[in-house]
């Protein structure tokens, strides 16, 4: 569940506002990033574009694993209260 929470808050807040680097080194606007191998460049708004269209993906994937999280520990909590004063039977032996 927290990682989900923190998923959300990321995309929330931190997301908000990406710091873009190529391969560590801060870049601003106009500025340009090269792969290693030199077969592709990318400029400082395509990287920026990206890292604003991963923000909705990673806010949902968030809200899903907390969601997810809290239906198994609700789940688990009625299962455990019900069982609560009562012993398993089995037909197997005694």
């Amino acid at each position: 569940m927290l990682a989900g929470i923190l998923a959300v808050v990321w995309a929330l807040t931190w997301g908000a506002h990406p710091t873009i680097t190529c391969r560590d080194v801060v870049m601003g606007p106009g500025d340009t990033c090269a792969n290693a191998a030199g077969t592709r460049t990318q400029t400082y708004e395509e990287r920026l574009d990206a890292a604003q269209q991963a923000r909705p993906v990673v806010g949902i994937v968030g809200v899903l694993v907390a969601g997810f999280a809290t239906a198994l520990y609700l789940a688990e909590r009625r299962r455990s209260a019900a069982g609560v004063g009562r012993q398993a039977r089995s037909d197997i032996g005694p």
